[in-house]
């Protein structure tokens, strides 16, 4: 399995390197931006409120886990319109979220890497990881179908049009069983891991001022 993922992951390099800058450029955007500031508020305020609903563990933990499936899922199956934009704006839609929540927790006087550090790559790296990988399937899908139809009306790129789309297609089940199981153990460690490194490096005032917050 880990030789087929390196085999698949090498052949889309071209658009996982895509996906990747849209979420840095969506987090560089997210910070220095004011202009959506207050739609990246609310944002993160209706996540706040979903996961506040759900009182125990496990419901917190099937709550992440089944957004984080949808949005892959969007990404994939809805890239197939207009050339993959719509997994590119979800990106950078994530990508200034990071952004806007790291920018909000420095101007409280609280250090932004410890956030960072603390509550989002324990479980980010695989999770931004596997919703970056996401984006650029869907993406390429879209892109690939767009070269297939255009191969339609000219003959001599209709064998290789055909034969690129199929290959992908060919191994979106195995792609998109990583991603699930990526996002299942990153919502593991988002859940039982991620609060008690935060914890550790945060002081009794700066974890008030978190909690006030996402109140």
């Amino acid at each position: 399995m880990a030789k087929r993922l390196l085999y698949v992951l090498q052949g889309n390099w071209r658009y996982i390197g895509i996906a990747a800058f849209l979420m840095v450029m969506g987090g560089v955007i997210g910070y220095i931006d004011d202009q959506f500031g207050e739609m990246l508020k609310h944002m993160i305020d209706n996540i706040s409120k979903s996961v506040k609903q759900e009182q125990v563990g496990s419901g917190i933990f099937w709550m992440i886990f089944k957004n984080n499936v949808m949005v892959a899922m969007m990404m994939i199956g809805l890239g197939i319109f207009f050339i993959g934009i719509f997994p590119a704006c979800i990106l950078l839609i994530n990508g200034a979220i990071v952004g806007f929540l790291l920018k909000t927790i420095s101007l409280k006087g609280i250090s932004a890497g410890k956030l960072l550090i603390g509550g989002i790559l324990p479980h980010g790296i695989l999770e931004l990881s596997m919703i970056i990988l996401s984006g650029a399937i869907g993406i390429k899908l879209g892109v690939k179908l767009y070269e297939w139809l255009l191969a339609v009306f000219i003959p001599e790129r209709r064998k290789a049009a055909n034969d690129q789309l199929y290959k992908l297609l060919e191994q979106l089940p195995f792609l998109f069983g990583t991603i699930v199981l990526g996002l299942f153990v990153a919502a593991i460690i988002e859940t039982m891991i991620t609060p008690y490194i935060l914890h550790a490096l945060l002081t009794t005032q700066e974890e008030s001022v978190i909690k006030q917050i996402f109140k």
